[in-house]
């Protein structure tokens, strides 16, 4: 498996974007519980910032303690197809800095919930705070790791 990945900087951090991937089987698309990761502060404890995305698998336990149970969900680095052998590599090929974009986004947000605060109409608090809830979204898609979209 072949991936190409695309640094995006932005508000003193980073996110990766796939721009393309080769799977080497059906088998390793297909199974949604191996998947390309580029977060790992929540899970490994060596973590220092500077972990290259990979590929993962997650696994999923089911722990139980006294009255109450919860997923505990565990992830182990592949570095070669489970399925065919092919070797696994993952690498960056651009870097984009969408700071500028980023920060327009986040003023426009900020505007458009502090107007919604200060009007007294309920319609018009309602459709900003509808604009507001459009662009976090669009602010939230800068930490996921989804598909490159070009411009």
């Amino acid at each position: 498996m072949k991936a190409e990945l695309i640094k995006i900087t932005f508000n003193g951090g980073f996110s990766h974007k796939i721009k393309k991937i080769d799977w080497c089987c059906d088998e390793l698309r297909d199974t949604p519980i191996i998947n390309i990761y580029d977060d790992f502060s929540f899970f490994d404890s060596d973590y220092e910032g500077n972990i290259e995305p990979s590929l993962m698998i997650k696994e999923i336990n089911k722990v139980e303690s006294c009255d109450d149970s919860w997923d505990k969900e565990t992830y182990y680095r592949v570095k070669y197809c489970p399925f065919c052998g092919e070797p696994v590599n993952i690498s960056v090929v651009d870097e984009i800095d969408k700071t500028d974009e980023f920060d327009k986004l986040n003023s426009l947000m900020n505007v458009l919930q502090r107007k919604s605060a200060r009007t007294d109409s309920k319609k018009k608090s309602k459709e900003l705070q509808k604009q507001a809830n459009e662009i976090y979204k669009k602010i939230c898609k800068f930490y996921e790791l989804t598909d490159y979209e070009e411009e």
